[in-house]
């Protein structure tokens, strides 16, 4: 059977011009990016315009990271989430908050499987002072569900010997949704010979 190489992704694409940057100085990245494009010496355009955008990001050249940016844009018309988060990181850069959260906002509902696009949000929110937001959005993103605003209709704490608990939550109350979802803790200690018999 023939060998078939099989094509580079696009993740893979981006990531890796996003890499080659990092290991340069930023300066060494925008002439080395600079050159390659005008010598026409890339495997993928639409990636190497990126690391280029990315380079003179790093470089803080917001206006030209921008205008490389969309030339990366036009090139890969497909999109891609790589784009759209160095869109939104240079405009929080340039302090275009408002911007920078609809580019976020749009670029989550197009590329929903990106953590790098939610958490990029969250920084746009906090930027934006929608603090109750960016610590709901956080709390989703790493897996917790949200204190809800529900009154505590029954509630029964365990006691007995070993039984330590810490809490503060009282039966009628309401569990506050500022603060994290940690009600109380408890901590028993035993004797007892096997783990089965503590659960007891």
């Amino acid at each position: 059977m023939p060998y078939r190489q099989t094509p580079d992704s696009a993740d893979f694409l981006f990531v890796r011009e996003k890499a080659r940057g990092l290991q340069m100085k930023a300066s060494d990245a925008v002439e080395f990016y600079r050159k390659t494009l005008a010598e026409k010496r890339y495997g993928n355009e639409a990636a190497h315009r990126y690391g280029f955008a990315h380079a003179l990001y790093l470089a803080r050249d917001y206006d030209g990271a921008w205008q490389a940016l969309q030339q990366a844009r036009a090139v890969y018309k497909p999109g891609h989430a790589a784009l759209e988060f160095l869109a939104g990181s240079i405009r929080l850069a340039q302090q275009r908050g408002d911007e920078a959260l609809a580019i976020f906002d749009k670029a989550v509902r197009q590329f929903p499987s990106s953590r790098a696009l939610v958490y990029g949000r969250i920084d746009a929110l906090t930027e934006a002072g929608k603090l109750e937001r960016a610590l709901a959005e956080t709390l989703d993103a790493q897996g917790h569900s949200r204190p809800g605003g529900g009154r505590i209709a029954e509630l029964h704490w365990p006691q007995g010997p070993g039984i330590r608990l810490d809490g503060h939550a009282q039966q009628g109350g309401s569990p506050s949704p500022h603060y994290d979802t940690l009600l109380a803790k408890l901590v028993v200690h035993s004797n007892a010979p096997h783990f089965e018999d503590v659960l007891r």
